[in-house]
């Protein structure tokens, strides 16, 4: 009987043994079937990495950051005094482009704007260590700048220094990431660099790019509207060089200041119309938003460009040189439509919105953001003392002037006349069309 129960209780331990070891057994399967799952989703969402079809144009903050004591670096900060002092990366010695461009008439002078000659050149970047030994590093403020890394990036390779790269994303993502900052200002250390020759093939002339604009694939790197005829920064005209295409310098950027990947660059190239073997020529204001544009063009393959770096300033001086405009001309004064004035408000780009309106009327309708002169209808001393008083904020900036009057007619006129006689600049004034009452747009409505 006894032999019988031990027979029972092996039997059954046995019994018990086998379970769990085939529960054991299936929960390994289990698991080894769920690694290889994650295994897979992990190869499915796995980045890909894309490369520039030209590399070592821009450095990344993280690489940056783990060289930063690297004697194989020099860092040029382009944002100015001000911003320099207010926090910089430790190392980095503060500059601007214009200290290596010829600045010493005004824009608009032939030669403004342009990158100095060799002999001073090689003065100034000796001045702020520049050593063909080092890489140079030049960042700036990717979300208020105008490109001013590209414009040095893009100069100092026309100036022979080809390990010159641009931080990718700029001050504002370096900050962003937590990266050292500092606010002690680093003084250079002098070198006897010497420019052998500049490379005249990073640009062009306006004599050379007048005689072959007919062969070449021009991109205008502004804004909307100073392509459509805005002039926000003292240029004698408003307008764009003949069948130029807009591609705004900026669209190559991320909104955290890094540049998009190569595919998405590509797209943007290809969206604009260009091509590789396309002989380009990019140009902005004073040639800093386009040499950026030319940095980025060059990193996707595209190696037939030049920076008109005289650019716009220039090319707008010359009243002999054609322009196209969209901005409307009737009987010899210009026009802004509702939605360019809606853009520009849209866009905060700055310009002033003279109302000429009555009171009464103002009170009762005008548009967010203008200036009340109550003017109207501009034919009485009293009526013109009233522009008078606004006169010195007139003739404080460059900035255009809308003037809205009631219906766009002859008060507008009579407004434009007599801020030419007070020296306001022509290129400056323009009439609303069809002045308030032909505004349709009521969520830009201060009444």
């Amino acid at each position: 009987m006894n032999k019988i129960k031990k027979t029972g209780i092996i039997v059954l331990i046995t019994i018990m043994m086998a379970t769990l070891l085939m529960s054991c057994a299936n929960n390994e399967a289990t698991n080894n079937s769920n690694s290889t799952e994650v295994a897979e989703t992990e190869s499915n969402t796995e980045t890909v990495v894309e490369n520039y079809v030209v590399d070592g144009y821009i450095i990344s903050a993280e690489q940056l950051s783990e060289n930063l004591e690297s004697d194989e670096y020099l860092i040029l900060d382009a944002r100015g005094d001000e911003a320099y002092a207010k926090g910089h990366i430790p190392g980095a010695i503060s500059v601007t482009w214009t200290g290596f461009a010829n600045v010493n008439c005004a824009p608009g002078d032939e030669g403004w704007g342009v990158v100095l000659d060799e002999e001073t050149l090689s003065e100034k970047l000796s001045a702020v260590g520049v050593d063909q030994n080092k890489t140079v590093i030049v960042y700036a403020d990717t979300q208020k700048g105008w490109g001013e890394d590209g414009r040095i990036v893009w100069m100092l390779r026309m100036a022979g220094v080809e390990k010159s790269m641009i931080l990718d994303g700029g001050y504002n993502y370096w900050s962003s990431k937590g990266f050292d900052t500092s606010k002690e200002a680093t003084i250079a250390v002098a070198t006897d660099f010497k420019v052998e020759t500049l490379n005249e093939s990073f640009t062009i002339s306006t004599e050379e790019l007048t005689s072959t604009l007919a062969e070449l694939t021009i991109l205008d790197t502004r804004e909307q509207n100073e392509f459509d005829g805005d002039a926000n920064f003292g240029e004698k005209r408003g307008g764009h060089l003949p069948n130029s295409k807009l591609l705004t310098f900026n669209h190559v950027l991320n909104e955290d200041g890094r540049f998009k990947s190569p595919s998405e660059l590509e797209e943007i190239f290809k969206s604009a119309g260009i091509d590789k073997e396309d002989n380009i020529v990019t140009y902005c204001t004073a040639g800093i938003r386009s040499a950026h544009l030319q940095i980025a063009l060059n990193m996707m393959g595209y190696n037939t460009v030049r920076n008109y770096d005289a650019s716009f300033y220039e090319y707008a001086a010359n009243d002999k040189l054609p322009l196209e405009s969209k901005i409307l001309v009737k009987d010899g004064y210009k026009y802004y439509t509702q939605d360019q004035v809606k853009h520009n408000i849209e866009n905060e780009v700055p310009f002033v919105l003279l109302d000429i309106q009555v009171e009464d009327e103002f009170n009762l309708h005008h548009i967010k953001g203008v200036t009340a002169s109550y003017a109207f209808p501009v034919k009485t001393d009293d009526d013109k003392s009233k522009l008078d008083a606004l006169l010195p904020n007139l003739e404080a900036s460059n900035n255009n002037i809308v003037i809205v009057c009631p219906r766009g007619g002859g008060g507008a006129e009579r407004t434009v006349n007599y801020l030419l006689e007070k020296g306001i600049d022509d290129n400056r004034l323009f009439i609303l069309e069809n002045g308030q009452a032909g505004w349709t747009h009521e969520d830009l409505l201060g009444k």
